[in-house]
């Protein structure tokens, strides 16, 4: 779903509001007809954050060292976390099913509770901010696997490190990522073609 927001007179959004306070913006998302994913393929896209949420888009301020400056504020998730949300969920599932590992039991049992309700009225729109409440356990979905990887205390030292090694490669990548795109998540004035370069797919804009 594409969502525009306008905090100003001046915008070039599809919609414009003046005297909207963030907080409204935030409850009230709005929308038009042409621009709404279907509600089973919003479901679906929901736990990997493919349809990120655009609160407010405003060009042509020159605050960025260039005259064609663009300040978005969107809600979307790093990448290198979300898209993984799948893999992760189905790896839980085997170590759940397969082995009855009690973590991962805890950790599914809660991330389903925040997901398949969505599924009692398949054809409803969903938003990416109802993943908020599930997104701690994503992280959890994630963190026992690499707690896997990294390997127990007890294994050989170069076994250790390896995993050690591979842990903090996939973490820094994360911590990059999150970085990279901190000025559309915090509204900062950045270039146009700053924008772009983080707008990875025509579905995100």
């Amino acid at each position: 779903m594409k969502t525009s927001f306008a905090m100003n007179s001046v915008c070039s959004t599809t919609l414009c509001m003046n005297g909207i306070s963030v907080a409204t913006a935030l409850m009230l998302p709005l929308f038009t007809a042409s621009t709404i994913d279907s509600g089973v393929t919003s479901k679906f896209k929901g736990p990997m954050g493919l349809r990120p949420m655009l609160y407010s888009y405003q060009a042509g301020t020159a605050a960025c060292g260039t005259s064609d400056c663009v300040s978005a504020t969107m809600l979307i998730g790093t990448p290198a976390m979300w898209w993984l949300a799948f893999p992760a969920l189905g790896w839980a599932l085997w170590r759940a099913i397969g082995r009855f590992d009690w973590r991962y039991i805890g950790v599914l049992v809660a991330y389903l509770a925040g997901i398949l309700p969505w599924f009692l009225n398949i054809n409803r729109q969903m938003y990416f901010f109802y993943m908020t409440p599930v997104a701690p356990f994503l992280v959890l979905l994630l963190v026992l696997p690499l707690g896997e990887i990294m390997g127990r205390a007890m294994a050989g030292y170069e076994r250790r490190q390896t995993g050690v090694l591979v842990v903090a490669l996939y973490v820094g990548l994360v911590v990059a990522n999150f970085a990279w795109l901190w000025p559309i998540l915090s509204g900062q004035k950045i270039t146009s073609a700053g924008w772009q370069s983080r707008m990875w797919f025509s579905s995100w804009i």
